[in-house]
């Protein structure tokens, strides 16, 4: 069985302080390096997203401004580990003990992503960390990064947006939806999902269900 892991608000809790941090080494960066026009409005940055098609602000300002993407990433993001404080969300030690092969797929950057597992104490953990690279620009929902893990038969992905779990539905994964928010035991389950967990130790219980 192979597990398959979002990353952000889903092995670790979310924390606005990252968006903060990122956005001050964006602004000083596109501003004082490039001298690009930063001063947009979250309305009008929300419209550069869907433009590119995009759910990565960075993405869309990389495609937008022809940016050197490793470059933005190294600038932006890697500059910020160090201020990086998250707590992880609950049951993130069962991980190492599922059977199988275990995997990241993340909307952030691949390096990145990298960077903070290492940080975070989780990257080995995992067999695999796939994210957002230069030469794949391409982020969760589409379909194309799912097809980037190296997975066999028998899938789980794990993932706090519900959206993100519909292709792998649609590929016959075993889906699980890890909202960040507490939900109703009685509330009703998006159609493609087929668990709803409140901690990751729930995991165990689907192998357990799945042998």
């Amino acid at each position: 069985m192979d597990w398959v892991f979002d990353l952000d608000n889903t092995l670790y809790r979310p924390h606005k302080h990252i968006w903060l941090l990122t956005f001050r080494e964006m602004t000083h960066y596109f501003k004082e390096t490039l001298n690009l026009p930063v001063n947009l409005t979250p309305e009008e940055r929300e419209q550069l997203k869907k433009k590119w098609d995009t759910v990565h602000t960075l993405v869309a300002y990389t495609k937008e401004f022809h940016l050197d993407f490793d470059k933005a990433v190294e600038m932006t993001l890697l500059s910020i580990l160090d201020e990086i404080n998250v707590e992880l969300r609950p049951g993130t030690d069962i991980i190492k003990n599922l059977p199988g092969n275990h995997y990241v797929l993340t909307n952030s950057p691949e390096v990145f992503a990298i960077a903070l597992l290492k940080k975070l104490g989780l990257l080995g953990a995992f067999d695999g960390v796939y994210g957002i690279r230069k030469d794949t620009l391409i982020t969760k929902p589409h379909s194309e990064i799912y097809a980037r893990v190296p997975v066999g038969k028998h899938v789980v992905m794990i993932d706090d947006t519900s959206e993100n779990l519909v292709v792998p539905h649609k590929l016959g994964w075993t889906t699980c939806w890890f909202p960040i928010e507490a939900q109703p035991t009685d509330a009703p389950m998006p159609s493609h999902t087929h668990h709803r967990i409140h901690s990751l130790a729930n995991l165990q219980d689907i192998h357990i269900r799945s042998s």
